[in-house]
C-alpha cells in the first residue's frame, strides 16, 4: 500500500533521528507545523516547504508528494540535485574525492 505524505514525513524524520523541533529548525518552521504535517491530512505545505523537506531528508520532492506508490525514494537523484547547487570549488573537491574511490 502506498505511503501518504504524512507517513513519509514521519518516516524520513525518524530515519534521521530528528525531533519535530529539529526538523522545524532545518526548514525554518515551528514544531507545531511539523506535527501538523505528520498528523493532519488537510495540511498541504507550499512548494518551498516541500523542497526544503526533501533537501533535509535527501530525497526528491516528487517522492514526498506522490501518494500513488509510483515514485520511489531516490537518494541518487536527490544527491545530484544538491550537487548542482554547490560552488565550483566544492564540486572540484567532490570530483577529486570520487577519483580516489575509483582507485580502490
Amino acid at each position: 500500500m502506498p505511503k501518504t505524505f504524512q507517513q513519509k514525513i514521519k518516516e524520513e524524520r525518524e530515519r534521521l533521528d530528528l525531533s519535530l523541533e529539529q526538523l522545524g529548525e532545518r526548514i525554518g518552521s515551528a514544531k507545531s507545523y511539523m506535527w501538523e504535517l505528520e498528523n493532519k491530512e488537510s495540511v498541504r505545505p507550499s512548494a518551498e516547504k516541500v523542497f526544503k523537506l526533501a533537501n533535509a531528508f535527501g530525497v526528491t520532492p516528487e517522492y514526498l508528494m506522490d501518494d500513488s506508490g509510483r515514485v520511489q525514494r531516490n537518494v541518487d537523484q536527490a544527491f545530484f540535485s544538491k550537487f548542482q547547487k554547490l560552488s565550483d570549488s566544492k564540486k572540484k573537491f567532490l570530483y577529486k574525492f570520487m577519483d580516489t574511490l575509483d582507485d580502490e
